[in-house]
């Protein structure tokens, strides 16, 4: 069996911190903007997750950059993050589906997860019903999530 990318809920915290911390150097930079400025950022951080050559972009920077893009659109969306839950529930999560199914395609296979995830949250935005709901905060919740992972898978490789 092949080592946990994540050992224990410090790590996720310790990540999340960092993300908190882009989340508001964010804010400074732009102040308040709407839902679909940040969706279109979604975009543009997912350009270059697939095309870090190209655009010479830091691949685990990336993921830390779209976390706190998550963590922004759920405070929009008036969700409260708790971190311990969060990291508890990240750590359950991966330990049940283990490493192999993340690690057998490097980070394209989380960032392919990420593009199915991102695509969804955005159908749901452009749906009729623009309730906020369950299954949009779990959809953030999965990109959140895949970013912490694919933040560290990039760190395991580039050690």
């Amino acid at each position: 069996m092949m080592e946990l990318l994540i050992r224990d809920e410090k790590q996720v915290t310790d990540i999340l911190e960092k993300m908190f911390q882009f989340r508001d150097g964010y804010v400074l930079e732009y102040g308040s903007c709407p839902k679909d400025v940040l969706i279109k950022d979604f975009v543009k951080i997912l350009d270059n997750l697939k095309n870090p050559a190209m655009n010479q972009c830091d691949i685990s920077m990336e993921f830390i950059n779209l976390g706190s893009m998550v963590i922004k659109l759920m405070d929009i969306e008036g969700t409260i993050l708790d971190e311990s839950t969060f990291a508890k529930f990240l750590l359950n999560k991966h330990q049940k589906y283990g490493t192999e199914p993340l690690i057998s395609c490097g980070s394209i296979g989380i960032i392919f997860r990420i593009i199915s995830k991102i695509g969804r949250f955005i159908n749901m935005q452009q749906s009729e019903n623009l309730a906020t709901g369950p299954d949009e905060e779990d959809t953030l919740m999965d990109i959140l999530g895949y970013s912490i992972l694919g933040f560290q898978l990039e760190r395991r490789i580039h050690v």
